[in-house]
């Protein structure tokens, strides 16, 4: 009849579009981030920031900070925390660069500064070299009880 619609030359006419992949929230997330200049040499980064309308990420780098000691079910497992605010340059990508690394947060701080990771990445370098050097202001009370830290104000994971 005229002014009907087929149903089925409406399906027919229908296009697919590709959905675009969508990217990982990427919040308080330690990452590895392709295509970095060999002028950064860390391996793991820690989203500092995220916008996900932007695609964007602003990192911090990470550096490793003695082993889990035999009191810890992490035993001889590398330590990682922030590289202290002024000592490495922090950089901004696109969120597409950056892959999320497994990772447990150890002293369960509001503070990224004051955080310790444990990296679960088998391809973590076995003895990696850093320009910045560990400060000596850093103590660990133990592998249980708390964190005691006198370093710069802290940078706020929420």
């Amino acid at each position: 009849t005229q002014g009907e619609e087929d149903p089925l030359a409406k399906k027919k006419t229908k296009k697919k579009t590709k959905k675009k992949k969508k990217q990982p929230a990427l919040y308080n997330k330690i990452v590895t981030v392709t295509d970095v200049p060999p002028c950064y040499p860390y391996t793991f980064w820690f989203v500092y920031q995220y916008v996900p309308d932007m695609e964007w990420c602003h990192l911090c780098p990470m550096e490793p900070v003695g082993v889990f000691g035999p009191n810890s079910k992490r035993e001889g497992r590398k330590r990682w925390r922030l590289v202290p605010e002024g000592q490495a340059r922090e950089i901004d990508v696109a969120a597409a660069r950056c892959t999320p690394v497994k990772h447990t947060t150890v002293a369960k701080t509001q503070s990224a500064d004051k955080e310790i990771f444990d990296i679960h990445d088998p391809n973590a370098p076995t003895d990696p070299v850093y320009p910045g050097k560990l400060t000596e202001n850093v103590l660990f009370a133990d592998d249980i009880g708390g964190l005691k830290v006198d370093a710069p104000p802290p940078r706020n994971l929420t």
